[in-house]
């Protein structure tokens, strides 16, 4: 027995390790990510999709204006404000409110994904919202990028509505 608790403890350790590296990059949707930017301020965003999406996107982000200089609160979500817009539902061929999604493809979503720390897990009512359009970014760089341009959004269509108003 006392010959086999190394390798016992070895297979453990592979098991954890290999967990935590998945974890990492496995969000759901509805979950409450902060990201802390190269300038100190931390953002805020809710997963509104998952890697299930066939144009090939790791997850979709919507951001929600938290722009603050402390880690955001799940209350700080709860209360938080979203960029949505009117957008024509293909299947209903009715306008639908959308919200403005952030994209995230390889080869940086594993590195902005690690950068993401899960606050908290709100449920959506997907019946209450479309994806309404937005960007993407494959790097670090360009998702800091599409940070600095959020005030430009709602200039481009976009307006302001609560997050609860998307919650079962």
């Amino acid at each position: 027995m006392i010959k086999k608790f190394p390798l016992l403890i070895f297979y453990l350790t592979i098991l954890i390790l290999t967990s935590m590296g998945q974890s990492q990059n496995e969000f759901a949707v509805g979950d409450c990510l902060s990201f802390k930017a190269n300038s100190g301020d931390y953002y805020g965003f809710v997963v509104t999709e998952t890697s299930k999406k066939k144009n090939g996107a790791k997850i979709g982000l919507t951001p929600v204006i938290i722009k603050s200089k402390n880690m955001p609160t799940d209350a700080d979500f709860r209360n938080g404000k979203v960029f949505i817009n009117d957008v024509l539902n293909g299947s209903t061929n009715k306008n639908e409110e959308g919200f403005f999604v952030l994209h995230l493809f390889e080869p940086g979503f594993t590195t902005i994904a690690g950068r993401l720390t899960r606050v908290d897990n709100i449920a959506l009512d997907n019946s209450k919202y479309i994806t309404g359009g937005g960007t993407s970014a494959s790097s670090l760089e360009q998702f800091e990028q599409m940070l600095n341009m959020i005030p430009a959004f709602i200039k481009m269509g976009y307006k302001e509505a609560e997050l609860k108003r998307y919650l079962k």
